[in-house]
């Protein structure tokens, strides 16, 4: 069923920290996965596969500098995920970490109640505490 839309954000968000937290991330990110590449589209880094990208969740947002946003609906359902770690790339040096968003999913049975919205708005925020002053989307396209 789909959830009613709403004019203001009704998802809250919190950082991931537990075993159990990371599995809500997995379970949301392996959504993402069959939604986006169940025959869609080809995945776009071979090199690494989908269950790579789940399994070192926590070792990739655990370490410093990167988070992991979860999103919940008013029911405290993980409904979306975002996480944000320091780009690694010689290339992206400054006075000041320079980040990418990653990982940004929310259940099709919860757009619309604000979970994107939430996600967003509280990555940049963490982000700023951490010291970030720029941040990339990585993206399909």
């Amino acid at each position: 069923p789909k959830l009613q839309k709403a004019n203001t954000p009704r998802a809250t968000t919190a950082i991931a920290e537990s075993a159990e937290d990371f599995a809500q991330v997995a379970r949301l990110i392996r959504a993402f996965q069959q939604e986006y590449f169940s025959g869609q589209y080809e995945y776009c880094n071979p090199a690494l596969s989908k269950d790579t990208q789940v399994t070192s969740l926590q070792e990739q947002y655990l370490q410093p500098g990167s988070f992991m946003l979860l999103a919940f609906d008013q029911d405290a359902n993980a409904v979306g995920c975002l996480g944000a770690r320091p780009i690694d790339d010689p290339r992206c040096t400054g006075p000041a970490p320079i980040g990418e968003l990653k990982r940004m999913y929310v259940m099709p049975e919860a757009r619309g109640i604000g979970a994107g919205r939430a996600l967003v708005a509280d990555t940049l925020e963490q982000a700023k505490k951490l010291g970030y002053r720029t941040l990339y989307l990585d993206s399909l396209k």
